[in-house]
């Protein structure tokens, strides 16, 4: 176990969120010094939202492909010299069919509790989400690429609302909006380890039925 890397990740996970949450309560509070009349600037942060929106899958296939499929390299036997486009493209695809599968299943699930459960998301506040969240993915993608040499995986969901939630701040909260903050980071902080304790069970398992 490298257990360097494996704490450079734990950084990433907690300081991930609140990256996010700075940057789109920063950026809202801006926006609003510098928009005095919000209405004639609609139009223009519907398409920014959109843009935004662009960014933001962008940023997460980035992160949550490799997430999903970095495992099988090692398993397959692949070095990291040895990683190529032909090594690479066929994980990739598959990892980027299984996202659209989520997507189109439980996806609106997810897209209905960042918009309405924390706080009540407009053009303005939405783009600025967005950006906010794009931004703190990649950044946590690349920038580790230039200085370290790798990418990080991070908590691409919890950076997204994270982001909402600088909104919020600003913005305030919908009623129970403060409760599902709560259950959502109780949620956040539970992924890890029951997906751990997971991981050793199935292992014990597994070790087990293939030594009978």
């Amino acid at each position: 176990m490298n257990l360097s890397i494996l704490h450079k990740i734990f950084i990433s996970w907690l300081s991930s969120p609140i990256l996010s949450i700075a940057l789109s309560y920063i950026l809202y509070s801006l926006t609003l010094k510098l928009l005095r009349n919000k209405n004639k600037f609609e139009r223009f942060f519907k398409a920014f939202l959109i843009a935004n929106l662009c960014f933001s899958a962008y940023s997460f296939g980035v992160n949550d492909v490799g997430n999903a499929t970095g495992v099988y390299i090692t398993v397959l036997g692949i070095k990291p010299e040895s990683l190529n486009p032909s090594t690479a493209l066929p994980l990739t695809l598959l990892g980027c069919i299984g996202i659209l599968i989520g997507g189109f299943t439980l996806g609106p699930r997810v897209i209905k509790t960042v918009g309405f459960k924390i706080t009540c998301l407009d053009a303005i506040s939405g783009s600025i989400a967005g950006l906010s969240n794009a931004l703190t993915v990649y950044l946590f993608s690349y920038l580790p690429y230039i200085i370290l040499g790798y990418g990080m995986p991070t908590s691409t969901s919890i950076a997204s609302f994270g982001a909402v939630v600088g909104i919020a701040l600003k913005k305030g909260f919908v009623k129970n909006g403060k409760s599902t903050l709560a259950f959502l980071a109780l949620m956040w902080l539970l992924t890890p380890i029951i997906t751990a304790f997971l991981s050793i069970t199935f292992f014990i398992l597994v070790n087990l039925i293939g030594g009978i």
